[in-house]
Parts: C-alpha cells; structure tokens; sequence
C-alpha cells in the first residue's frame, strides 16, 4: 500500500488567502478566530509564494510557548 502526503508547498501555499503583510494577517487571524471560534491561528511568510498566510498553530508551537 502506498501512502501520498502532500508536499509541504501543497499544505502551506496552494489554495490559502494571502496577505501583503504580517498585520493584514494577524487582523484577519484575529477577525476569523472572534467570529469562527476553533483553534488558534497564526500567521507565517510563505517560503514559497512570498506572502502571508494563516494556518493553526502547530502543536510542537504551543507546547513550546507555555512555559
């Protein structure tokens, strides 16, 4: 049986809203986690497009920040 992960530009990049800039993704992260509820979003730069995007944060993240 073979597996297929989606290489890391497919999860990072393709098919994500972009923002010019840091804040216009932080606001928007903000904006969508009042309205929607859910888990944390963070912004990255994409290494790939240039640009902003948001994603959750990854667990190893959070577990990193608590203490």
């Amino acid at each position: 049986m073979t597996i297929k992960y989606a290489s890391s530009e497919e999860r990072q990049c393709h098919g994500k809203r972009t923002y010019l800039n840091s804040g216009d993704a932080k606001r928007a992260a903000k904006h969508a986690m009042t309205k929607h509820g859910g888990g944390k979003l963070s912004q990255y730069h994409c290494v790939h497009c240039g640009r902003w995007h948001l994603g959750h944060t990854p667990k190893w993240r959070k577990m990193s920040t608590d203490g």
